[in-house]
């Protein structure tokens, strides 16, 4: 993770009836002495709207991450990072929190929204994705605007709550005689 640097941090918490109850938002200069991935690079060119708005207003990452470490310590619950996939979003986040903040909250749990899918639905797993479980959902096209953090993170969490409450489903209806 140290030679690239995260652009931009979203995050979005929701209560157990799925009514959002906050969010964070901020764009992070890149650190020193990193490297942009070339794939990476790449891949933005098929997005250059959101790469500038990425890119716009960023500020210190160190300042940023300490904001966001304060923000996690003053939710009514301890965090847990729900991601798709939560190895390479909960990987950067949790790099960045313990080299700027000195600690994460998060407590090294993480779930991954392909592999709820997969548990839940089955299938193949290298075909579950985040995308993939919205669709066996029949949820609405995302809202907000693509590869902006805070909206992903936002999307992300509603993929996340419709998963968990047909895993809520699946099992009730397991249980009944």
């Amino acid at each position: 993770v140290a030679a690239n640097s995260m652009l931009s941090l979203g995050a979005v918490v929701f209560d157990e009836t799925g009514t959002e109850i906050n969010s964070f938002y901020a764009k992070l200069r890149p650190i020193s002495g990193s490297t942009p991935d070339p794939s990476t690079m790449e891949w933005w060119k098929k997005y250059p709207e959101q790469w500038r708005e990425a890119n716009s207003g960023a500020r210190d990452a160190e300042l940023v991450m300490k904001e966001f470490y304060t923000w996690l310590k003053q939710l009514p619950a301890h965090p847990t990072i729900v991601a798709g996939p939560v190895l390479w979003d909960g990987g950067f986040v949790y790099w960045y929190l313990m080299r700027f903040a000195g600690a994460s909250p998060f407590y090294h749990r993480g779930i991954d929204i392909a592999t709820m899918e997969y548990a839940i639905f089955g299938g193949a797993y290298k075909h579950s994705s985040t995308r993939s479980a919205a669709k066996a959902l029949n949820l609405p096209k995302p809202t907000g605007v693509a590869h902006r953090a805070v909206d992903d993170a936002r999307n992300q969490g509603h993929v996340f709550l419709a998963l968990r409450k047909a895993s809520l489903e699946l099992r009730t209806r397991a249980t009944k005689p």
